[in-house]
């Protein structure tokens, strides 16, 4: 079998991963020589290809190791991604986090499920086209509930579980727990829906993440949905009928104030459709601060967790600050054109 194969590459010296050819099909593979590994578990992916896991073309032995020929998969792992300085958006990383747990889905629920135990960012392949693959199985072994824990600690330090160091037996709630430390490396915005998705997933007890692949995946899709539901204007964020009629009244009549308008000492036309542009622009700029429109008031350092009176103080001083700012500027914008 290795006959059947040239080397061409180096991808990893210090774990003898290669780049090969079949001399036979004239495709490209990866040849991994394993002396920790899960026989079993690499045999139902031999038999059971699925998608998002390179496919795995031969397995031999050669004297204690497992020699692996898997599909060579073209794009940039996650790792590399970040040590070039990229940045990850929210709706990227809950997009490759979504991707993660429909690849461990069929894993996850098998008789006796398939746990990988070793996800993290130099393990998670982003090709070109936005398509996830994880690799590296080797640490991957069957749930056996039958044990108090884990007997060989495999992992990374910084993604494996904590039941993976002795503290409990490694379930597929331990891959939910990688998960979520991915995503915690990944996300670089601020966004407190998915802060608390990936504070459940890290939890120490694994009782406490989500029970099962399928619930994670709800929670980042309910968050991926709040988050561009947060782009609608105020009033039709919860999709209420009597928000919505209230708030549709409401930007009509800023709307009919500000084009109605009228300004004595206007010196011209423009000089009158500026402060009516003005008007509406401190009116829209209140309703947002006030309504907290894409978290506007975090940005000016409103804390969640403050008290109501508090907030009203706060935001009853910006409001007043950004008027009279506005003033000065439209002030001096009137002294200097239209003057």
């Amino acid at each position: 079998m290795i006959s059947d194969y040239n080397v061409l590459d180096e991808l990893n010296r210090e774990h003898g991963i290669l780049v090969v050819k079949n001399i036979h099909d004239h495709n490209l593979y990866v040849m991994k020589t394993l002396s920790v590994y899960n026989e079993d578990v690499y045999r139902f992916l031999y038999d059971h290809p699925t998608k998002g896991i390179p496919r795995i073309k031969e397995l031999c032995h050669k004297d204690d190791h497992l020699i692996v020929f898997e599909e060579y998969i073209s794009g940039s792992d996650l790792q590399t991604l970040l040590d070039s300085g990229k940045t990850f958006s929210v709706d990227e990383t809950v997009h490759i986090a979504t991707e993660i747990c429909s690849i461990l889905q069929d894993l996850h629920s098998k008789g006796s499920a398939i746990v990988h135990r070793d996800i993290k960012p130099s393990n998670v392949i982003l090709k070109e086209d936005g398509s996830v693959y994880l690799l590296d199985f080797n640490a991957a072994k069957y749930e056996d509930g039958s044990k108090f824990k884990d007997t060989t600690l495999i992992g990374t330090v910084g993604y494996a579980a904590p039941e993976q160091y002795g503290f409990g037996s490694s379930t597929t709630q331990t891959d939910i727990y990688s998960i979520g430390i991915l995503m915690k490396t990944l996300s670089q915005d601020k966004n407190d829906k998915l802060h608390s998705i990936i504070k459940k997933c890290t939890e120490i007890d694994p009782k406490n993440r989500y029970g099962s692949l399928s619930d994670l995946q709800d929670a980042l899709h309910n968050a991926l949905s709040l988050r561009h539901s947060a782009l609608t204007p105020v009033g039709f964020r919860t999709k209420n009928t009597n928000n919505m009629i209230v708030a549709s009244f409401g930007y009509l009549a800023i709307l009919y104030l500000s084009i109605s308008l009228e300004v004595r000492d206007a010196a011209n036309d423009i000089d009158l459709w500026l402060n009516r542009s003005f008007f509406f622009m401190i009116c829209m700029f209140y309703i947002c601060l006030i309504f907290n429109y894409m978290g506007i008031q975090q940005k000016f350092g409103i804390k969640k967790d403050w008290a109501p009176w508090k907030k009203i103080v706060a935001v009853t001083l910006i409001g007043i600050t950004v008027l009279a700012i506005e003033m000065v500027i439209l002030t001096a914008i009137e002294k200097y054109f239209f003057r």
